[in-house]
């Protein structure tokens, strides 16, 4: 019994150092893994550049697309409209028509009740007539006060005869009208019921199709945020590597409050009141940068687009450009939009002080001051 337990308790131990064993390695083998993984480099100013402006190309993308859905929106909203439009003048004429009808079956039961009005008094008519017809001649006159009075009362008689029989006529036509006039109305109302039927059916398609186009408007909006919001982080970062510096206020930019609420960089250019007199749109980097040449007395570029294309643009124009830094000259970042400074200061470690627009916080259509190196801007412009 003592062998027994003591040869259980080795078994255990046993197992318990392998397992020991088998953790240590483990470790062991995790640590070298991680010694041998290659050190994490922050991405370069550039790589950062350009992963902005490849987020740039994908929004631009992006919303090219949501316009589309937004247009086809639009055009099924209108649709919608239009045929709810239609629905309710066709269930107008329904109702109309249908008052028709019931006004047309109490006239032909009024024409009915007189029709058989007419014919009881034609039937007493023709009593009368019989009964006078049944007896002699000798005592028609007997019974006649003259023979004028006789001949009178045939007269009538054959008279009033005719003239029931007439109205009959006439208030059967009347009744056959009526009939005729209420079986077109009826005709025409299930015509009508059967065109909302159709226009019900349209109508259920087009809301079907506007509903999933709204839920893809919603998806192509939500990857717009997504989107930028990675753009923004990325951008802040770019910012991050250089010195900000706080407490700069405006600028003096004369629509710095311009739509300060309800302002996003990506719905600027569409408010339509926006444009500022050199052709950018407020709280833009370029609107800024053409203001400030101007506000120092320089003729301000413009029409030059987007910032990126701000180098060319005074190239083609002839105003020279280079890599070098001065004090008043514009600073380009080209890229897919790109960005333009005003050159506020030089220093003489390699660094320069701008002023700038839209930049920190990222697309946030603030004003903001940086030292950044000297070499971070593709171009200058010396205006």
């Amino acid at each position: 019994m003592v062998s027994t337990t003591t040869n259980s308790q080795l078994k255990l131990r046993a197992k318990r150092a392998t397992l020991v064993l088998v953790v240590a390695a483990v470790g062991v083998a995790l640590l070298l893994a991680q010694l041998q993984l290659p050190p994490i480099r922050a991405a370069s100013i550039s790589e950062l550049q350009q992963q902005v402006n490849q987020l740039e190309q994908e929004i631009a993308a992006n919303n090219n697309q949501l316009s589309d859905v937004q247009r086809r929106r639009k055009t099924l909203e209108g649709e919608v409209y239009a045929l709810d439009l239609e629905i309710g003048n066709t269930n107008k004429k329904i109702e109309v028509t249908n008052k028709k009808i019931k006004k047309l079956e109490l006239e032909i039961a009024l024409t009915e009740a007189e029709l058989e009005k007419q014919n009881n008094v034609l039937a007493e008519a023709l009593r009368e007539l019989y009964k006078r017809g049944s007896i002699t001649t000798i005592e028609l006159l007997a019974s006649s006060d003259s023979y004028s009075d006789f001949i009178s009362s045939q007269e009538y008689l054959s008279r009033l005869k005719a003239a029931i029989q007439e109205s009959v006529e006439k208030v059967k036509a009347l009744k056959q009208e009526l009939e005729d006039n209420r079986d077109k109305q009826q005709n025409l109302a299930e015509e009508l019921e059967g065109q909302k039927r159709i226009l019900d059916i349209k109508r259920q398609e087009r809301a079907n199709l506007l509903a999933e186009t709204r839920g893809e408007e919603s998806l192509y909006q939500a990857r717009n945020r997504k989107l930028q919001d990675k753009q923004a982080q990325l951008l802040a970062e770019i910012v991050s590597r250089s010195q900000v510096i706080t407490g700069v206020g405006t600028g003096s930019y004369p629509w710095a409050n311009y739509r300060e609420n309800s302002w996003t960089h990506w719905g600027s250019c569409t408010y339509g009141d926006d444009i500022d007199p050199w052709g950018y749109c407020y709280r833009q980097c370029t609107s800024f940068a053409a203001w400030r040449l101007y506000s120092e007395g320089k003729n301000a570029p413009q029409l030059y687009g987007n910032a990126t294309n701000w180098g060319y643009a005074a190239q083609a124009n002839g105003i020279p450009t280079g890599s070098q830094p001065r004090v008043g000259a514009i600073a380009v970042w080209q890229g897919f939009e790109g960005h333009v400074a005003y050159v506020e200061e030089i220093y003489g470690n390699g660094t320069v002080r701008i002023s700038e627009y839209n930049a920190v916080p990222a697309l946030q259509g603030q004003y903001s001051q940086r030292i950044i190196n000297a070499g971070d801007p593709s171009v200058y412009i010396y205006f």
